[in-house]
């Protein structure tokens, strides 16, 4: 479709510079297109992960300190242009908000990817009670449970473990 084809060009697209705090030789590119951010590190076979959370700030954190962990990330604070991307990328990884800002939750988001056969590893991060999250996605194939506010040793350990 013509969404699919322009979100295509994500990686072509405008506005690239780089974070100043990388390790030497991975430093991410940052690409904007269509509500969506890619940030491409410079190592071929970096573990790519999807981050959905409606807050800009904490997107943006993420992505960041997500793309120093030497990860491939995509983002996006629209569910819809999310899953769009999420079916073209299909990510090791995924980090998703439970309550998003519009009209579906992480957990939709999660059931509607699960119900096509998309069994990414998904990381919930959440300002809530864990234990109602836990019984939502018990047969989702959830890696972490976070509550915010938590640790970067957390989310990268999250992130890294059993890839």
């Amino acid at each position: 479709s013509q969404l699919r084809a322009r979100s295509w060009h994500l990686c072509e697209k405008v506005n690239r510079w780089w974070f100043n705090s990388t390790p030497a030789n991975r430093q991410p590119i940052m690409q904007k297109s269509l509500g969506v951010t890619r940030v491409h590190n410079s190592v071929t076979d970096a573990p790519t992960v999807m981050v959905i959370e409606d807050n800009q700030l904490v997107r943006e954190a993420l992505v960041k300190t997500i793309s120093q962990f030497g990860m491939e990330v995509y983002s996006s604070g629209s569910a819809d242009r999310a899953i769009d991307t999420w079916r073209m990328v299909r990510p090791q990884t995924g980090v998703l908000d439970w309550e998003l800002g519009d009209m579906l939750s992480g957990v939709d988001i999660a059931n509607q990817l699960y119900n096509e056969g998309i069994t990414t590893r998904i990381v919930f991060i959440t300002g809530k009670s864990v234990t109602n999250l836990r019984e939502l996605t018990s047969h989702l194939r959830v890696a972490a449970y976070l509550k915010k506010p938590f640790r970067l040793h957390e989310l990268k350990s999250a992130l890294l473990h059993n890839q």
